[in-house]
C-alpha cells in the first residue's frame, strides 16, 4: 500500500541513539495515522470588519483528538507494509465535522466574534508519522529502558512518557503476533 509518509530528517535512529552511557539493542519502526485539514476562516472582527485567515488542524486518526499545527506537513508517497501501520479508529468525514467544529468553538469563544465563521476546508491528507520504539541497555549496568524516538521533531523520550503512542505501538504488535 503507498501512502503519505513525513519522512525523518534522520538517516538512523538507533545510531542517533548511541550515547557513552546507553546503547540501542533494537528498534522497530511503525506508522501512526493523522488527518491533516487546511481550513479557510473567513469572520467578521468585533468592528464588524472583514477578516480571513487560514489555518492548519491536525486530527489524531485513532483518538478523533484535534489540534492546531504550525504548518502543514511536507511529506512523500512511500510504499510501507500495512503491518507496520497503526489502524485508523475515525473516518475521514467524521473528522472534518470535528475539525469545524472545533475551528467554529475556537474562533467563537477566543477570537470572540458576533456571528459563527465560515469555515471550508481547502485541503485534506492522511498522513501516517514515523516512530521508532528504542530498546536500549545501560552500558555500565545493563539496566533496559524503552525509548521512543518520535521523527517529525526528532526528540527521544522513554515511551512511557507517550501512554497514546505506547498502547498503540503495543496493540499493533499483539495484532501482528496474532495474524
Amino acid at each position: 500500500t503507498e501512502l503519505n509518509i513525513v519522512v525523518s530528517n534522520s538517516k538512523n535512529p538507533i545510531l542517533l541513539f548511541q550515547t557513552n552511557k546507553w546503547q540501542a539493542e533494537d528498534a522497530h519502526t511503525f506508522y501512526y495515522p493523522y488527518y491533516f485539514f487546511e481550513v479557510q476562516i473567513e469572520y467578521d472582527s468585533f468592528l464588524q470588519k472583514k477578516r480571513a485567515s487560514k489555518r492548519v488542524i491536525a486530527v489524531n486518526a485513532v483518538t478523533g483528538s484535534t489540534s492546531f499545527s504550525d504548518v502543514y506537513p511536507s511529506f512523500q508517497k512511500r510504499e510501507i507494509l500495512l503491518h507496520e501501520t497503526v489502524p485508523i479508529e475515525y473516518s475521514v468525514q467524521e473528522c472534518k465535522k470535528e475539525t469545524i467544529e472545533m475551528v467554529r468553538k475556537y474562533y467563537i469563544h477566543h477570537v470572540r466574534i458576533w456571528n459563527p465563521p465560515t469555515i471550508t476546508v481547502i485541503k485534506t491528507d492522511i498522513v501516517y508519522l514515523p516512530y521508532t520504539v528504542l530498546y536500549t541497555r545501560k552500558v555500565k549496568n545493563k539496566k533496559s529502558q524503552v525509548h521512543l524516538y518520535e521523527h517529525l521533531s526528532g526528540n527521544y523520550d522513554k515511551l512511557r512518557n507517550s501512554p497514546i503512542i505506547e498502547s498503540a505501538y503495543n496493540n499493533l504488535f499483539k495484532r501482528r503476533e496474532t495474524t
